[in-house]
């Protein structure tokens, strides 16, 4: 039960302005009777496939009986196949479309509301060009608490948040706050040191925050490359590029905050995005690893 005197339990209190459309989305996936587990894997999987896929909230709903994917009414979605162990999903459209209202909540709509307006939410501080987002429920400041010349490590500060309905249908927002440890120099700047060539390895697997300009994300470090005036990748329609000379042509979008700290000397960074396989190309003196 909810403790009245707990100051940060913020309670929604327009709710009844508050109302979301969606379509449902059909899944042709196998499911397996004797792995229970693997099912619940590969929906949630599902889910965040089809989440940046339509660039957009998802949420499982229940319509007559059988199990769909919400997503908002306004995006748009045909038929797309994904991967999933140790076969395929087919999602497609359905004509199935509805409302939701949150003054006429109910057990079978309280799961879509919450991951709709949970979404909404992150969406909304996702924008805010002075945060970081850390996973999908936290976000810091970009600028460190402090910084003294003897530590190795920057603290950034922020929070993280949930939402919680109660047995009456009020809807709360639930504040913590949250720290996060981050090296206070690039994995450039570590391995160009004397000796600490050697370190490369160690750095595989690691996670690490990505300062890409204005657009900052957290990466899984995969490898490390040539330095990045030489280092080539191919993109999805089939083009090569050189890391360097791509950064340079999407400067415009990062507000010309990389180039003025980019080194054209620093190796390329090999990574993924966290839980996910395709590797990417960067530069290591953008990158930074987090304790």
């Amino acid at each position: 039960m909810m403790k009245r005197n707990i100051i940060n339990w913020y309670e929604i209190r327009n709710l009844g302005d508050l109302s979301f459309n969606y379509r449902l989305l059909k899944v042709d996936m196998d499911v397996y009777d004797s792995e229970p587990a693997l099912n619940d894997k590969n929906w949630n999987q599902l889910l965040m496939l089809v989440a940046r896929s339509v660039r957009g909230s998802v949420s499982t709903y229940y319509h007559k009986g059988e199990k769909y994917i919400a997503i908002e009414e306004n995006k748009k979605f045909q038929c797309e196949t994904f991967k999933v162990v140790p076969s395929v999903a087919k999602v497609s459209t359905t004509n199935i479309t509805g409302k939701v209202k949150f003054k006429e909540l109910n057990s079978s709509n309280k799961r879509l509301a919450h991951d709709f307006l949970e979404s909404s939410t992150r969406h909304q501080l996702s924008g805010i060009e002075d945060l970081w987002k850390f996973n999908n429920n936290t976000f810091l400041e970009k600028k460190p608490l402090f910084q003294t010349k003897p530590s190795n490590t920057d603290i950034f500060a922020g929070f993280s948040y949930k939402l919680y309905f109660d047995n009456k249908n009020r809807v709360y927002i639930v504040i913590d706050l949250a720290y996060k440890y981050v090296d206070n120099k690039s994995i450039s700047q570590r391995i160009s040191k004397p000796g600490h060539a050697d370190k490369v390895d160690s750095y595989k697997g690691k996670r690490a925050l990505y300062q890409n300009g204005n657009d900052w994300y957290i990466t899984e470090v995969k490898g490390i490359g040539k330095p990045i005036s030489e280092h080539q990748f191919i993109d999805d329609s089939n083009n090569k590029h050189v890391v360097l000379d791509y950064i340079k042509e999407q400067e415009y979008k990062r507000y010309g905050k990389v180039i003025s700290v980019l080194d054209p000397n620093c190796n390329a960074l090999l990574y993924s995005y966290p839980f996910q396989n395709k590797i990417f190309s960067g530069a290591s003196c953008l990158v930074k690893l987090i304790h």
